[in-house]
């Protein structure tokens, strides 16, 4: 009797890290061949501990895609909603998963991708072709910094790409989303008022911005933290999910 084929690409990986050491998770298509993912879940031994993790996606050893940020920020980034698309990765090329453990003690972290190879991707190409469509390839936008106590207002800078792109949806971590507030910044316009960092994930967990606007690469995009926290400074880690525009 021959073996069904799973109907979902969904690779696993875990490892060990020391405290203060940085371990890589590496993702390939079975058999070499190209993948996509969607979705990319992630835990640890202990799970309040996953602000203290740092995460970096990048293809291969050099292509980063996604520069060191909160592992949490990627966890809610994923933990309720898939892309919109998916992220393509050629033939004979993998996703890495560079985590530094920030923590004092040693975990245990795994991470699990969602997505489609071989001929799930191709079916999937296909799908979207007789539309005279081709998958949506996101583009992440992010921005981290440490929001020293009782700043008001601390810039983040949020880096746009060298084309525009259209804002889908966002994440945000800390290590006290309690005491954290703020708000985002285009072209000097405020476009999303100040609200805890609480909100703003309750906000994108399960559906994007309700009316999606586009980002001109000529112009800046930053978020303006208040730390409330009059005797600790906080981390902050921010990452939007966004789409080339048309």
């Amino acid at each position: 009797m021959r073996k069904p084929k799973a109907p979902y690409f969904s690779p696993s990986e875990n490892t060990d890290i020391a405290s203060g050491d940085t371990e890589t998770l590496e993702f390939g298509g079975r058999h070499g061949r190209e993948f996509a993912f969607n979705r990319i879940l992630f835990g640890c031994s202990d799970p309040s501990k996953l602000h203290l993790l740092e995460a970096e996606l990048q293809i291969g050893s050099r292509d980063v895609i996604i520069p060191k940020v909160q592992l949490l920020a990627l966890n809610r980034l994923f933990y309720d909603r898939s892309l919109e698309g998916a992220f393509q990765i050629d033939s004979n090329r993998t996703l890495q998963i560079e985590i530094t453990n920030n923590h004092n003690s040693s975990l245990n972290v795994g991470a699990s991708l969602n997505g489609y190879d071989g001929n799930q991707l191709e079916n999937k190409k296909q799908e979207y072709q007789s539309r005279g469509r081709t998958i949506p390839e996101p583009v992440f936008l992010y921005g981290s910094k440490s929001i020293p106590a009782n700043a008001t207002l601390s810039k983040v800078g949020i880096e746009l790409p060298k084309y525009d792109v259209v804002f889908n949806r966002m994440a945000v971590s800390s290590g006290s989303d309690d005491n954290l507030k703020m708000l985002l910044r285009y072209d000097n316009t405020d476009i999303m008022p100040e609200r805890y960092v609480k909100q703003v994930n309750n906000e994108f967990q399960s559906m994007p911005v309700v009316t999606p606007f586009s980002l001109k690469n000529h112009k800046n995009l930053n978020a303006r933290v208040t730390n409330q926290d009059g005797g600790n400074a906080h981390d902050i880690s921010i990452i939007v999910e966004s789409y080339k525009a048309d």
